[in-house]
């Protein structure tokens, strides 16, 4: 999605810092004075910011998909993901989502 650029590196960056920054200050403003709108602040926050990271799911949990997809080969192809490459079984439906396709 992000196609590994360093302008997506900076957002996916940026918007964990955003999001520490977000908690930190509801947390020091709920600290003060907690009062209920603090609290739907904050989590107000934590969702809003969840979804701004959202788009970086492929690019994050791409591991995943590796390991399903070495799974596969092993269970379902009777292939040795420590010695066949994994565009051996690239006719699989977990391919395409697997970051590290050699």
């Amino acid at each position: 999605m992000n196609n590994l650029s360093a302008s997506g590196a900076f957002l996916y960056v940026f918007g964990f810092v955003a999001l520490f920054g977000l908690y930190w200050l509801g947390l020091r403003r709920g600290l003060r004075a907690p009062t209920q709108a603090h609290w739907i602040i904050v989590a107000g926050f934590a969702v809003v910011f969840s979804l701004a990271l959202l788009p970086m799911y492929p690019a994050d949990a791409a591991d995943v998909y590796d390991y399903v997809l070495r799974g596969r080969m092993t269970t379902l192809y009777g292939l040795n993901p420590m010695r066949d490459l994994p565009t051996q079984a690239r006719f699989d439906p977990f391919y395409d989502f697997a970051s590290l396709r050699e």
